[in-house]
Formats: structure tokens, C-alpha cells, sequence
């Protein structure tokens, strides 16, 4: 089985009825995020949502896309590991299958954030962001997406503009 189909399967299998919650932001909260500044963020999804995100570690990533950008299906801090001759995967050593879902940070995320700093069909085409169980969004400016760590998605192919957004993730 190829990896790209075995991936799809295994996060399939996974469940998918994970925490996932869409709002608007404001230029405030995207400045503030620019900077590495989680607090109006944190404020307002507390607000939002009881959910109280400042117990939690982050980690903060910020990203410009251009034309041809794409992510395959993923979950965030985890990669599929390929087994091939004489390699073994790091989490899982005595494996014999020849995928496995390798964790790249020890605690995996909790939960990621998405904050977007660009439209689509305004700044960028193409470049929505796609979950496992269906849902599709085709981000604006200062939408902020919140999601279950665990929940796969992808990122279709980006076709014009500059894309802006920040990653953050949470860690137990």
C-alpha cells in the first residue's frame, strides 16, 4: 500500500468527532501574535469557548506561502515514518509495519491554532485548509481556527498571492 493512501486509511480510522471551533479575530490579536503574544488570543477564545489555554505551553510558528504551496494529510507534531532497511522508527523501534505515526515532540499538541493574516480569493487562491471529517474552510483575514491536535487535515494546493498565517500549538 502506498504511503499517501495508507495515511488517509489510519487517520480515518482515527476519531474524527474532535474539538473544532471557527471565529473572527481582529488586527489587535494578529499584531499581538506577530510578536509571539498569545494573551488576547488566549482572552478570547477563554471567552468564547471556557477553554483556558494559559496552563499550556505553546509553540508559536509564523509562515508566508506562495504558489504551489501545499501540505498532504497530517496531524500536527506527527509525521508518517517510512520503514526501510535498516531504519527504525524513533517512537516505535520494534515495529515491523511499514508505516508508523513517528511523534516529533514529547508531549505531542493538545490542540493548534491557525490565525490567519490574508483572504482567500483576495490575497491568495487556492490554499484552503481541509479537515479529515469534511469540513473545508476557506480562510479570511484574522480568522482564527481552533482544533483538537489529533484531528488530520491538509492544505490544498495554493495557486496565486501570499498566504499569511501563524501555528500555534499547545502542549500539556
Amino acid at each position: 500500500m502506498a504511503k499517501n493512501k495508507w495515511t488517509l486509511e489510519k487517520f480515518k480510522e482515527m476519531d474524527q468527532n474532535l474539538f473544532i471551533q471557527v471565529f473572527d479575530g481582529d488586527d489587535l490579536i494578529y499584531n499581538n501574535l506577530q510578536n509571539n503574544n498569545v494573551e488576547l488570543l488566549f482572552g478570547k477564545i477563554k471567552k468564547l469557548y471556557s477553554l483556558d489555554l494559559f496552563e499550556y505551553k505553546n509553540k508559536i510558528s509564523h509562515r508566508i506561502t506562495k504558489s504551489g504551496y501545499y501540505q498532504n494529510w497530517h496531524i500536527d507534531g506527527r509525521r508518517i515514518f517510512e520503514l526501510r532497511p535498516g531504519i527504525v522508527c524513533p517512537s516505535n523501534p520494534n515495529s515491523n509495519n511499514k508505516y508508523q505515526i513517528h511523534n516529533i515532540y514529547n508531549p505531542v499538541p493538545t490542540y493548534s491554532i491557525l490565525y490567519y493574516g490574508s483572504s482567500y480569493n483576495h490575497d491568495f487562491n487556492g490554499g484552503s485548509i481541509e479537515f479529515i471529517n469534511g469540513i473545508i474552510i476557506k480562510p479570511t483575514k484574522n480568522m482564527c481556527i481552533i482544533f483538537d491536535s489529533n484531528l488530520a487535515h491538509r492544505v490544498n494546493l495554493q495557486t496565486s498571492g501570499e498566504r499569511k498565517v501563524s501555528l500555534v500549538m499547545l502542549f500539556r
